[in-house]
């Protein structure tokens, strides 16, 4: 049942692929719509935070701190009469000093999306396709304990601090051929097949996130779901919240789906001054059978390029 199901996974992803590209050549031809229509829409900003604190001879007690973060946010998008396309870039990185200097937050994300408004039925739920990728720039290090899946004579780094991460280590792509709805300017709906792939780079890191010591990338095959919403809910406060779920099919992954719930609350409080909160959960059961999550509050300098 499981080889069939993934086999007319397949053939409706060729079949949505070929609605893509064959469609593509009816542009021309539609009725013209606002000048807006063909322009792309950019903006770009970039955000720096500091935080220091200093003790001498305070009865109180305190440990001096020194801890900055930088991030840049970008998004591209461009309407035509039937094609829609959207670019996300994410990058983030700081870095806390207690004594040593530890991270704080890294990230690297980029994502695509090729969406087509059809007549009918594909006037409601477009066909798309989609992709992303997902990675850090600095190595990460666990200051606690060494990872279970460490745990052997031969290993590196006996006791910690143990490098657990690094730049591709993992690395996560994702690719999507599926159908998309937009009930709301702010709410998008997308499902469809779905490919995953899992890289680790760094060959003795690869069993804390389920690879084996002698495969670089782990493939799986299923079905993904992404709903996304960004809405401004106050003046100058804006929320943008997306919940991923993919379902592997096939390739040996973890029956259990993979979630990855993000949540941004963006509060400007003037031009050059910002006020930032992220929420993240994550799980997926080859790397942990516990929920992972991520909570970074920043306020600092903002820059809007475009």
């Amino acid at each position: 049942m499981r080889r069939c199901f993934i086999k007319s996974g397949r053939a409706a992803a060729l079949a949505l692929l070929g609605l893509l590209l064959a469609e593509g050549g009816a542009q021309a031809q539609d009725e013209a719509r606002p000048d807006t229509l063909g322009v792309w829409d950019m903006a770009l900003t970039s955000k720096l935070s500091t935080t220091q604190a200093a003790y001498s001879n305070w009865t109180e007690g305190g440990i001096n701190t020194l801890a900055f973060s930088a991030g840049l946010s970008g998004k591209a998008h461009r309407r035509t009469t039937r094609w829609e396309q959207t670019y996300d870039l994410r990058l983030a990185l700081g870095f806390i000093r207690q004594d040593i200097f530890r991270k704080a937050d890294d990230l690297i994300e980029l994502a695509a999306a090729l969406q087509y408004e059809g007549d009918g039925f594909f006037a409601t739920f477009n066909p798309t396709v989609a992709a992303d990728a997902r990675t850090q720039f600095a190595a990460g290090f666990n200051y606690d304990e060494r990872p279970d899946e460490l745990q052997r004579e031969d290993a590196p780094d006996p006791n910690p601090p143990v490098k657990v991460s690094a730049f591709m280590s993992p690395g996560t792509f994702t690719q999507t051929v599926g159908l998309t709805y937009d009930p709301r300017p702010w709410l998008t709906q997308r499902f469809g097949p779905s490919a995953k792939e899992t890289v680790v780079t760094i060959e003795r890191l690869r069993p804390i996130y389920g690879l084996a010591p002698g495969a670089p990338v782990r493939f799986e095959a299923g079905l993904a779901s992404t709903t996304k919403l960004d809405r401004e809910v106050f003046e100058n406060v804006r929320l943008k919240s997306t919940l991923g779920l993919f379902s592997a099919l096939a390739g040996g992954g973890s029956a259990t789906p993979d979630v990855r719930f993000e949540n941004i609350v963006t509060m400007q409080v003037n031009e050059w001054l910002g006020v930032d909160f992220e929420f993240t959960a994550l799980y997926d059961q080859e790397i942990s059978d516990a929920a992972q999550v991520k909570e970074v509050l920043s306020v600092g300098v903002t820059y809007v390029f475009i």
